[in-house]
């Protein structure tokens, strides 16, 4: 697709085995004919696939988010599943818009306001919130502490095997592509959120973002505990 704005670019410095970061530009917000071109685009896209991603640009301004909420709308009203991985704005449009599963860092529920604090009980009941808006499931990762996971109504602790850290970085998009690879191939919310929580970990091993080989997050997928959550603990 061809637009009319400037898109967004970074500049890494990798050479110590590091991500320094030394220069990055957001990219502009898009113009009326770019947003009408990448929405038929991803309509398209989105409905002959039947499950999609929604995940927000760098900068926010670039993409409103009532095209969000708009594309939620349409895609769902039209049979396809929506899997976000977004905050602030963005995730409160995709959920009017609905989705099926919403993937959101503890941090961000924080800082959304959404949420008071990093307590258990605090993000669960931000969790039943966005379900309350629109989100079917919800999963919020909790840095170095276990994930919680809203599935069919209930709340899920997911706990993932500790792995020595090379880079925490990507962790997040590792564990949605996993949740939606295998919902793409009819896997249940439960199968779905393990292997995505493997995915994850496998992902801080590697100096990479979004990586991890396949055998390697098979073989931690039976390794990932998914288990009711106990209020208090």
């Amino acid at each position: 697709m061809r637009g009319d704005t400037a898109t967004g670019w970074y500049v890494h410095d990798r050479r110590n085995g590091e991500r320094v970061e030394i220069a990055d530009h957001p990219g502009q917000p898009l113009t009326r004919h770019d947003i009408d071109e990448l929405y038929d685009m991803a309509l398209a896209e989105g409905l002959r696939a039947d499950i999609c991603v929604l995940s927000g640009p760098a900068e926010p301004s670039v993409v409103p988010p009532d095209i969000y909420r708009r594309l939620a709308a349409d895609l769902t009203n039209n049979g396809a599943q929506v899997v976000a991985d977004l905050s602030g704005d963005h995730l409160t449009a995709v959920c009017e818009g609905g989705l099926y599963i919403v993937k959101v860092s503890h941090e961000e529920l924080i800082d959304d306001g959404r949420a008071e604090n990093d307590s258990a009980e605090g993000i669960v009941a931000a969790m039943r919130k966005l379900h309350e808006e629109g989100a079917e499931s919800v999963v919020v990762t909790r840095a170095d502490s276990s994930s919680l996971a809203l599935l069919d109504g209930d709340v899920f602790e997911v706990m993932a095997p500790k792995v020595e850290a090379a880079d925490t970085r990507g962790a997040g998009d590792s564990l949605t592509a996993g949740v939606t690879a295998v919902l793409a191939k009819g896997g249940d919310l439960t199968e779905a959120v393990r292997t995505g929580a493997a995915a994850g970990a496998i992902n801080v091993t590697r100096h990479g973002l979004g990586e991890g080989r396949a055998d390697a997050i098979a073989e931690l997928i039976p390794r990932v505990r998914v288990e009711p959550f106990k209020r208090g603990e």
